[in-house]
């Protein structure tokens, strides 16, 4: 049986052409091309059939107005990209009777090994429960940030932005699929129950979205990440250390052995501040309370957002990024929740600190 991937579309037809010139590109026979459109935007439907074809199932989702109070009505898009999602999932899942899916929006492109990449992790979603999801994208993904193309990490920030969803965890979430703002609602204790992601250093999928839901928020972090240029062997790749039982005692142990340096010691840095070709030992950044990751990540330029109390990227609380080959790690000098994974808790809270201006307004699901 073949895999779907499905990409949400809805009034954007330049940017569907974007997306489906580069999954298109690089999709083999092991996958179906699903576009699922919301209305009917002509020229999206127009897109779909003169770049897709026969090559993709054209899923059409006849989009009902929702009621919505003063309040939300700010909010409208995304209660239609939440019922939309909900429509699409459930065609995929309860009626197609399809196993997993790959799920995209119009304003994705996809690193040439994407496919490769999910070929050689979606076993983990069978072999390890602790698991929620495969993605395909890294939240701190700039090229000052990130290093090597091979590397793989756990998270207990569910990143979306080209992910998996599979039957049996849309049989848990789809009957109680949120009304709006579902990327959020994914990442609440009562819904994430622990689990994690898997997420790659080098992402595989970059968002272009400027136009949509979100009005291009977070651009600015956005438009400078790095996609895959590929080169990684994929089928050579031992899945298996990134399963909870073996991860977690060799991270553990990696963070545990890191010395610790300052701020100022990793923005002096150029190129992780050694030679071509010469290696260089993990090292550690300790963090007392939520302020003061914000203060932490901030100055080096890493996305400073916490979801749930959970900050972007972070497993077991501790945000992993490189300069240059060299790799650091923000650690919490506490113990966070276990049961959560935030880093909000009592005695920890640190001193309030005001939201950057680009966060004031909320974050959307064009952003996930």
């Amino acid at each position: 049986p073949t895999t779907p991937v499905i990409i949400f579309a809805y009034n954007r037809p330049e940017y569907l052409e974007r997306a489906l010139r580069s999954v298109l590109a690089r999709i083999t026979t092991n996958y179906t091309l699903v576009v699922s459109q919301d209305g009917g935007d002509p020229a999206v439907s127009n897109v779909i059939m003169s770049e897709g074809g026969e090559r993709v199932l054209h899923l059409h989702h006849e989009r009902k107005d929702i009621v919505l109070g003063p309040k939300e009505k700010r909010f409208a898009g995304y209660y239609y990209l939440a019922q939309h999602y909900a429509w699409a999932l459930g065609q995929l899942f309860d009626s197609l009777g399809f196993d997993h899916a790959i799920i995209l929006e119009d304003d994705i492109e996809i690193a040439p090994d994407f496919f490769d990449y999910f070929a050689a992790m979606l076993p983990l979603l069978d072999q390890d429960p602790s698991l929620l999801t495969i993605s395909a994208f890294a939240d701190n993904g700039q090229p000052q940030h990130v290093h090597d193309p091979s590397a793989v990490y756990r998270s207990d920030f569910f990143p979306g932005l080209g992910w998996v969803m599979t039957q049996r965890l849309w049989s848990e979430l789809g009957p109680k699929w949120p009304k709006a703002f579902w990327d959020d609602w994914l990442r609440e204790p009562a819904n994430r129950r622990g689990r994690a992601s898997i997420r790659p250093e080098v992402s595989r999928s970059y968002t272009y979205g400027v136009k949509g839901v979100s009005s291009g928020q977070f651009s600015s972090f956005l438009k400078n990440m790095e996609l895959s240029k590929g080169g990684v062997d994929w089928s050579l790749y031992d899945v298996t250390a990134l399963r909870k039982d073996q991860y977690d005692p060799a991270f553990a142990a990696a963070v545990a052995a890191a010395p610790e340096v300052s701020v100022g010691t990793v923005a002096s840095l150029s190129g992780g501040g050694t030679s071509p070709g010469e290696a260089c030992a993990d090292r550690k950044l300790s963090y007392e309370h939520k302020g003061d990751f914000e203060r932490i990540a901030k100055a080096l330029g890493l996305m400073p957002e916490l979801k749930a109390g959970v900050p972007r990227t972070a497993y077991q609380g501790i945000v992993t990024f490189r300069r240059g080959p060299c790799r650091f790690y923000i650690a919490p000098t506490y113990a966070i929740n276990p049961e959560t994974q935030s880093v909000i808790v009592p005695g920890h809270e640190g001193p309030p600190s005001p939201a950057p201006a680009q966060q004031q307004v909320r974050p959307s699901s064009r952003y996930l």
